[in-house]
């Protein structure tokens, strides 16, 4: 038996004071000798035993009244393992999940704020002189307070201070670390506190956490799990939020695809999706009828912008119990103009024949006189004249069937890739091909496959192969998954180069990959990206000599969504993963310079993250990767307050599967664990102690003294009668 409040034993001492009064109130006789005294003599001597064997009895049960009081007070328990009578200091390790399924609520609260109600149960709990250290528990392990510590206060404040991160839950490598942590530590006893919400992703690798649970448990380190959420049957979630139109360019509509997905087990009906910028008022709104359990919808949505640089913007959903998933936030950059250098090798004999013919109108497909108000600008220059050009004043370079380039243009070409730069190359008759592999692919790393045997004939214009007519996988050419955005299918080609895509590890094949493929198999468009540049290759021409690609439909939207992608290359960091490292390049100047980057959703007093400029692959540029919250994130630059660069931070919506723990996989857990679920009304406090220390016989020893003290009484009245 053990005491929870072993000080109160202290008050035993207050037994003696019936003694002394019993001793104090004993009465003294004077024997005085009077006549009458004989007859009392004889009465007396018979009655002297019994009452003195009263005054006994009364003494023995107001002492043992008084030991039952003090013990109750004291709340003795059936300890289920030896500590001490007084109790035992405790090293303790609570685990506090922070992953994005913690923000469900019943309505009242949420899931999140119960666990830290727990958490603060817990340390108020602990025997005078234990220590304890807070994790908290997504995919990774943040340790907030990493060494046990006795200070409660600062447990109390990082408790208060802990937020819910946009992270997916994994509470293997939480839970390995705390069983090493304590089978190392010399505390009599050892405890893990896990509290979580009981999504069964949390538990993925169960066949694991079961051994290390055996492994405690074998060590002694007492594993308690506190499950603080419920089984939810209803949660929509956005699962995908993308820009579709590929270029951004201002006084245009963009077009935005929002995907919702019913994660719940009933079907869902007038779901209203909608799209705001910069946190203004939303802009655009469509509902969905319904979408049934288990699958999604994707819808379209429209934003103009009026003007050029960095904006934030937000799809959110009908609110549900599961808020964390119901807004998706996306970054772009703006920009009035993309400027295009086209270099034909080939310009041939009239304007049709020339390689950049059909690319230009296609660039442009506009009328004369709306080109110069048009935000694509190419400008057709031959080989001969690239000694005169700044590849940093364009955007993209297309190498339209040029034979080989002087190694002054080629050191050029590479440093503009590597800096953000795009560049297309459409191959010819005249390519060169044992060059552009022997120096494109091999010495820069320019080319994402090689060059290899030409097949078909160009000559025999009935025989033709083509495009690959379904699974696209490419954000490119994805769009051409829905028949009624037309076909790439029915372009003819005559002739074309094999594209050798390398299949091993090199660091030349790293960032390979096939935008699109003929119908059979082989590589038609591969493309590769190469420090923040990407570079897209061909495998025919861009004339209609080997193929009729530039006379068909699908051609104008296919180039404009090429370029589009490649020259988003350098902003598409803007959106990314949690837990993802943000990467933006900067120009020269900004190098050395601090950078304040202020997360999502944080008071005007909370601490920021602090950067500076530093050179990443010899290129200056930002780099942070606190990027565990959801939200926009803004980068201030020092010396340029005005000018806010944004970067938006995506949930993992695997998370937001709120599958709970079956029966099975809780029995299992039960076997090495002390397993509680939160419910209303029931003191985590109470039932921490019940498992510390057993069952508590506070109200068995109570009743024990109410019974001592009514005998007591009725013995002391029936005493003190007339005998």
């Amino acid at each position: 038996m053990s005491f929870l409040n072993p000080l109160m034993l202290i008050g035993i001492s207050a037994i003696s004071i019936p003694i002394i009064i019993h001793l104090l109130n004993r009465r003294k006789f004077q024997r005085v000798i009077w006549a009458a005294m004989r007859f009392l003599k004889t009465s007396v001597q018979q009655n002297q035993r019994r009452i003195h064997l009263e005054d006994i009895l009364l003494l023995i049960m107001r002492c043992l009244l008084i030991a039952i009081i003090v013990l109750t007070l004291a709340r003795p328990a059936i300890k289920s393992s030896a500590t001490g009578i007084l109790g035992a200091k405790t090293t303790s390790i609570i685990i506090l999940d922070n992953s994005y399924s913690m923000s469900a609520s019943d309505g009242t609260s949420d899931w999140f704020t119960r666990g830290q109600n727990v958490a603060y149960e817990i340390i108020s709990n602990m025997q005078p002189g234990s220590s304890s250290a807070l994790f908290l528990a997504s995919d990774i392990v943040r340790p907030v307070i990493p060494e046990p510590t006795y200070d409660v206060n600062l447990l109390r404040k990082a408790i208060k201070e802990a937020r819910v991160c946009g992270r997916t839950s994994d509470l293997l490598p939480l839970i390995k670390q705390a069983v090493e942590m304590l089978k190392v530590r010399p505390a009599i006893r050892r405890e893990i506190y896990t509290i979580t919400d009981g999504q069964s992703l949390a538990w993925k690798n169960m066949k694991e956490i079961q051994n290390l649970f055996a492994e405690a448990k074998k060590e002694n380190i007492q594993v308690s799990i506190i499950l603080v959420g419920e089984p939810q049957e209803r949660n929509l979630g956005i699962n995908r939020f993308s820009v579709a139109s590929g270029l951004c360019p201002v006084n245009q509509p963009i077009r935005f695809e929002v995907q919702v997905n019913n994660y719940g087990e009933v079907e869902e009906k007038d779901i209203k999706v909608n799209l705001s910028v910069d946190d203004n008022p939303p802009c655009d709104e469509v509902v969905i009828d319904n979408i049934p359990s288990g699958t999604s919808k994707t819808v379209s949505l429209f934003a103009k912008f009026y003007k050029d640089g960095f904006h934030s913007l937000n799809s959110k959903i009908t609110g549900d119990r599961l808020p964390a998933d119901d807004t998706l936030s996306l970054a772009i950059k703006t920009v009035k103009e993309v400027r295009i250098l086209l270099v034909d090798g080939n310009p041939g004999a009239e304007a049709r024949e020339g390689q950049a013919f059909f690319l230009k109108n296609a660039i442009q497909p506009v009328p004369p006189a709306e080109a110069p108000q048009y935000f694509l600008k190419p400008t057709v220059v031959y080989v001969k004249d690239l000694t005169n050009i700044k590849f940093d004043d364009f955007d993209v370079v297309f190498l339209l069937e040029v034979s080989e380039l002087s190694d002054q243009t080629i050191n050029a070409l590479d440093y503009f890739v590597n800096r953000g730069g795009g560049l297309v190359i459409f191959p010819g008759p005249l390519t060169a091909s044992r060059y552009y592999n022997n120096v494109l692919f091999d010495k820069f790393s320019l080319l994402p496959a090689k060059l290899g045997n030409i097949k078909g004939d160009y000559n025999n214009r009935e025989l033709f192969f083509s495009f690959q007519s379904k699974d696209y996988n490419h954000p490119i050419v994805e769009i051409w998954n829905d028949p009624s955005s037309g076909t790439l299918s029915s372009a003819k080609f005559y002739a074309a180069y094999d594209l050798l895509v390398p299949q091993n590890n090199s660091n030349s094949v790293a960032n390979t990959r096939i935008i699109l493929n003929y119908n059979d198999g082989k590589p038609a468009i591969v493309e590769k990206a190469k420090g923040f540049g990407r570079v897209v290759l061909f495998s025919s021409t861009a004339n209609t000599f080997w193929n009729d690609l530039p006379v068909r439909p699908a051609f104008v939207p296919l180039i404009h969504r090429l370029i589009g992608s490649i020259t988003t290359r350098q902003f598409e960091n803007l959106t990314l993963r949690v837990g993802d490292t943000f990467i933006y390049r900067v120009d020269k100047e900004s190098l050395g310079k601090d950078v304040v980057i202020i997360p999502p959703g944080i008071s005007t007093n909370s601490p920021r993250g602090l950067r500076r400029v530093e050179l990443l692959n010899d290129l200056p540029a930002i780099q942070y990767d606190e990027t565990d919250f959801s939200g926009v994130y803004e980068v201030l630059m020092e010396g340029n307050v005005h000018k806010v660069i944004k970067f938006a931070v995506q949930f993992n919506p695997i998370e937001s599967n709120l599958n709970f723990l079956s029966k099975p996989q809780l029995d299992l857990i039960s076997q090495y664990t002390y397993l509680l679920h939160w419910r209303q009304g029931v003191s985590i406090r109470d039932e921490i102690q019940k498992n510390r220390f057993g069952i508590e016989l506070g109200m068995p020893f109570a009743l024990m003294a109410l019974l001592i003290a009514i005998t007591e009484s009725a013995l002391a009245q029936y005493f003190s009668k007339t005998k």
